[in-house]
C-alpha cells in the first residue's frame, strides 16, 4: 500500500505535460514474425504438440485522443490472409515416452487475425522526458489451416526419425481457430524533441482468456481448449521523426509473448452423435505465443 501510495503522489505532483485537446490519425502496415505452440496433456503427460509458425503482413489505423493529461489509444489491426509459413504436428501415442509416434507437417495459411486494443493512459512530465501510466486491453482473433504437406508413421513401438517413408496429402488437415482476450496495465516513457523522439512502453496482462477450436479433419477429432490462467506482455519501442507540423513518420517493433494454461475437450468431428456428446475434460492444455512485429506508419494531427 505504501507504494502505492507515494507513486500516486508521484504522478499528481508531476509537472504537466499536456494542455488542450489534441487529435491523431496514425495508418501504419507492418509484417508479423510469430509462433504459437498448442501443447495438450492428458494425465499430466504430453501427448501432442503443434507448432505454428507463421509470417503475415497486415494494416492497421491507431487513432489517439488527447484531453488535457489523459490520453486514449485505440488500434485497429488486420492481417492480409496470405499462405506464409509452416506446421508442424507431433503426436506421442505411446503415453509417458518421450519419442514421436506419429509426425506431419503442412504449409500454413492465415485466413484471418485481427486485433482490437485500447489503451487509457495518464501523461506527465519528468525533466525533458514525458512518462504515463494507464491501463490496457485488447480482444484478438486468429484462424489458420494446415493445407497439403505430408504424415510419417514409424514403425509400430519405434520412435520417428525423419527417414520414414512419406505419405502426401490434399487439402486442408487442421483448422485452428483462437480468440484472446486480455486486460492488464500500461506504461511508456518517451522523449520530449523537436523533430526526433524516441518512446519505449511495456504492456503486462495478468487477466487473460484464450479459447481455441482446433479441428484434425483425417482424424475426425476436435480440440477445444479454454485456458484463464496465465499472462502475457508487450514490449515496444517507437521512433519518431516530424517531417512537418501535422506529419509525423514513425517506425515501430514490438515483442509480444503469451503463456496460457486450461483444459482441452475432445469431441468427435463430423459424426452423428444421437446421445450426449462424448466429452474428455480431463485433458489439460497449454499455449505458448510469441511474435515480433515491424511496422511502420504516419501520425496525422488532425
Amino acid at each position: 500500500m505504501k507504494k502505492v501510495f507515494f507513486l500516486l503522489v508521484f504522478v499528481l505532483y508531476a509537472n504537466h505535460y499536456v494542455s488542450g485537446i489534441s487529435f491523431q490519425i496514425c495508418p501504419f502496415s507492418g509484417f508479423e514474425f510469430g509462433n504459437i505452440s498448442e501443447l495438450v496433456y492428458e494425465n499430466n503427460v504430453e501427448v501432442s504438440e503443434l507448432e505454428w509458425t507463421q509470417i503475415t503482413p497486415y494494416i492497421g489505423i491507431t487513432t489517439k485522443i488527447n484531453i488535457w493529461n489523459f490520453l486514449f489509444d485505440f488500434t485497429i489491426k488486420n492481417a492480409i490472409p496470405v499462405a506464409l509459413g509452416r506446421i508442424t504436428d507431433k503426436d506421442f501415442s505411446n503415453a509417458g515416452s518421450s519419442y514421436v509416434s506419429l509426425y506431419s507437417e503442412h504449409n500454413l495459411i492465415t485466413d484471418k487475425d485481427y486485433l482490437f486494443d485500447l489503451n487509457i493512459v495518464y501523461l506527465f512530465k519528468i525533466n525533458k522526458l514525458v512518462a504515463g501510466l494507464g491501463i490496457s486491453g485488447f480482444y484478438s482473433n486468429l484462424k489458420m489451416e494446415a493445407v497439403d504437406g505430408y504424415l510419417q508413421y514409424p514403425d509400430d513401438n519405434t520412435a520417428w526419425t525423419g527417414i520414414e517413408n512419406k505419405d502426401y496429402l490434399n487439402g486442408t488437415s487442421i483448422s485452428y481457430e483462437q480468440q484472446k482476450f486480455a486486460g492488464g496495465f500500461y506504461s511508456i516513457v518517451q522523449t520530449n524533441l523537436q523533430k526526433f523522439n524516441l518512446a519505449f512502453s511495456f504492456n503486462i496482462y495478468p487477466f487473460i482468456k484464450v479459447d481455441c477450436i482446433d479441428n484434425h479433419f483425417f482424424r475426425s477429432i476436435q480440440f477445444l481448449d479454454n485456458m484463464t490462467i496465465g499472462y502475457c506482455y508487450r514490449v515496444n519501442v517507437i521512433a519518431d521523426w516530424k517531417i512537418s507540423k501535422n506529419c509525423i513518420l514513425f517506425f515501430s517493433v514490438d515483442y509480444f509473448y503469451l503463456e496460457a494454461f486450461g483444459t482441452t475437450s475432445i469431441n468427435p468431428l463430423g459424426q452423428i452423435n444421437y446421445g450426449t456428446r462424448e466429452t474428455k475434460d480431463s485433458n489439460n492444455s497449454a499455449t505458448n505465443e510469441s511474435n515480433f512485429n515491424f511496422k511502420a506508419g504516419f501520425k496525422l494531427f488532425l
